[in-house]
């Protein structure tokens, strides 16, 4: 199971799973809301794809909290703004290390 919430630049981003209705709602089986510090994970999804969609999650937040404009930045500059950012987020969560150590195997 992914950790109920993490930090990232001093603030608590929630997670929370949602379920096939609130999905179908959405459309869409993760979704990060900047304005609730919030990422939803659709549950009912194999521990595979789940940390996929974390992953996926991840990069929309470090995104956002760091202002990274995706379409003006280019593949190079934004890979490596977003591996910075993925290393500052291990530092202040390093519990996720294991989390997905235990969705990998």
């Amino acid at each position: 199971m992914l950790p109920k919430e993490i930090y990232y630049k001093r603030e608590t981003i929630k997670i929370r799973y949602i379920g096939r209705k609130e999905s179908q709602d959405l459309d869409c089986v993760g979704m990060f809301i900047p304005s609730d510090n919030e990422i939803l994970i659709y549950k009912n999804q194999s521990m595979k794809n789940v940390l996929i969609t974390f992953l996926h999650e991840l990069y929309h937040l470090l995104c956002s909290k760091e202002g990274i404009n995706v379409s003006k930045c280019g593949e190079e500059k934004l890979v490596d703004k977003l591996s910075e950012s993925f290393v500052r987020l291990l530092v202040h969560n390093p519990n996720l290390l294991g989390v997905f150590q235990k969705f990998l195997k």
